[in-house]
This record gives C-alpha cells, structure tokens and sequence, in this order.
C-alpha cells in the first residue's frame, strides 16, 4: 500500500526543496537589505508613513467674505 501511494503522489527531491528554500531566504535578505539601505541613504523605501512625507502645500483658494445682513439692504 505505501509503495503505491508513493507512485501516485511523487515527492520533491530534497536537494529541489533546499534550493527553493534558499532562494527565499536569499530574497527575503536582499529584501531587507535594500530596504536599509535606502532608509540610510534618505530616500523613500515606498510607504510614505513610514517615512513622514511633508504633507502636499493646500492650494490656496480665495477666502469667502461674508457680510452682514444690515450691509446688503439697499440704501434709499
């Protein structure tokens, strides 16, 4: 029965299963490595609360006068 189930469901060699596991680990830590660099260097590492952007200047819009009632009746 074991030898069966094993012909119906081959496994990953072992050397296959190490390989991918390095190369993650090896992304993973070029990854991080990148990311320090750059948080060194002053640049932005691609979120910006992280880094405390300056917030964006408001644009400057014409501020609204409003004027009293007594002011807008009509004089005669």
């Amino acid at each position: 029965m074991n030898e069966e189930v094993r012909k119906a469901h081959p496994t990953m060699p072992l050397w296959t299963q190490h390989l991918l596991v390095i190369l993650l680990i090896s992304a993973c830590v070029a990854l991080l490595a990148r990311q320090a660099y750059r948080f060194y260097r002053g640049r932005s590492t691609g979120t910006c609360c992280s880094t405390g952007c300056a917030p964006k200047p408001q644009e400057t819009q014409p501020k609204t006068a409003f004027l009293p009632r007594e002011l807008l009746i009509r004089r005669k």
